[in-house]
């Protein structure tokens, strides 16, 4: 799988869910939203993040079958370089499947994605 670690095979749109049931009395929309990950790697080495709703931005580096995933932005604001964002890690599974580990989350448990699209 010596592929897997180039920079073109992690590049574009990945998917996931974190498959938490919603209590009773949730608004079936805010579930979904909590539940959804979407990840978008480009050319450049920069990823954009959006989980359970929060918009992260930041850059990619990969090596070999992983990947670090450094924020910058959170919310369209530049994070404190005195308290930065815990490093977000991903694994790759096969070409068209990583887990994301994120541990400053509020679901610590991995999650894993599917490639939507792929650089073109």
């Amino acid at each position: 799988m010596a592929a897997c670690g180039s920079r073109g095979d992690w590049v574009g749109q990945w998917k996931g869910n974190h498959g938490l049931p919603g209590r009773e009395g949730d608004h079936p929309g805010v579930v979904v939203t909590m539940n959804s990950v979407s990840l978008t790697i480009d050319r450049q080495g920069k990823f954009v993040l959006i989980e359970a709703g929060l918009p992260r931005t930041g850059s990619v580096s990969m090596n070999g079958d992983t990947a670090e995933l450094v924020v910058i932005t959170k919310m369209g604001s530049e994070v404190s370089k005195t308290k930065p964002e815990p490093v977000i890690t991903l694994r790759k599974l096969s070409p068209n499947e990583l887990e994301m580990h994120d541990p400053g989350a509020f679901v610590k448990t991995p999650v894993k994605l599917r490639r939507e699209t792929s650089a073109e």
